[in-house]
């Protein structure tokens, strides 16, 4: 297979890319995500509750927690 077949082939069978900017101004959008605070999810809330219960049931598995970090 030659280089010019090779492209002839990627060509049909992508189509051009869209040249067409976004439909609006993302900045603000990128703005405010970055200032607003971090919110602790309930799946971050499950797994640290998790993590503690069982670190307080095996009390061991403290030197193997912090062996992985």
């Amino acid at each position: 297979m030659t280089d010019e077949r090779l492209k002839d082939l990627l060509r049909s069978a992508l189509p051009p890319a869209n040249q067409q900017g976004p439909s609006r101004d993302l900045w603000p959008q990128v703005v405010s995500r970055i200032e607003a605070s971090p919110a602790w999810s309930r799946l971050d809330t499950s797994v640290a509750v998790g993590v503690t219960i069982a670190l307080l049931v095996f009390p061991k598995a403290l030197l193997l927690m912090a062996f992985h970090l």
